[in-house]
């Protein structure tokens, strides 16, 4: 099967959804894409976090940051930020959470990463369920893993997967380490946008 072609278009982001020009976080570079031909993209999750240059469509808007280990596309369907716009009405507080988000971005402690994740996950409920990424972010820990050529013992896989504050940082290499903290970090790159689409729209 032909490569899918792949149509990025920077102006049409804005011209779709006009108060993304007021996105606040300016680490990140964002554009439209769309697919001329695509897969079914059925069972896909709407928030697809992408490490290979594949996408999927029919319609996205990715946004890119650059990681640790590697550069990292995170992209919603077209749909998903119709949706969260027509939710912003039901978020008011928000300065602590991103105080909350670049504190654990910037740290190497397990710890206050997840407690910025887990606030994360409380304001994205409040926007709607369907917006936490946990069934996205199971498989990408092992993506992770594999880039770096790393193997991790089960019964400790599982508590990266479930986000267990338990978690002993000192049990892991500090190769593991960096791995998990970039693990880590794509889920708060994820909320983070969110939150940056959620001001744009109040600032509009």
């Amino acid at each position: 099967m032909a490569e899918e072609e792949i149509k990025k278009d920077i102006e049409g982001a804005f011209e779709m959804f006009p108060f993304m020009r007021s996105f606040p976080f300016d680490e990140y570079e964002f554009e439209l894409e769309k697919l001329e031909s695509s897969n079914s993209s059925s069972g896909i999750n709407p928030i697809i976090i992408e490490h290979a240059g594949k996408f999927v469509g029919p319609s996205i808007i990715t946004f890119h940051a650059t990681g640790v280990i590697t550069n990292t596309a995170i992209s919603f369907y077209t749909y998903d930020i119709k949706y969260i716009q027509s939710q912003a009405d039901k978020i008011k507080k928000m300065d602590q959470l991103n105080t909350s988000m670049r504190i654990a971005l910037d740290s190497t402690d397990f710890l206050i990463k997840l407690e910025g994740i887990k606030a994360g996950e409380k304001f994205l409920k409040k926007i709607g369920s369907g917006l936490t990424a946990a069934p996205t972010f199971n498989k990408i820990i092992s993506e992770l893993l594999a880039i770096s050529e790393i193997k991790i013992e089960s019964g400790l896989l599982k508590q990266i997967k479930k986000l267990d504050n338990s978690i002993d940082q000192s049990s892991f290499t500090d190769e593991e380490q960096e791995v998990i903290c970039e693990y880590y970090n794509l889920y708060i790159h994820n909320i983070r946008i969110l939150l940056g689409i959620i001001i744009a729209i109040k600032i509009d």
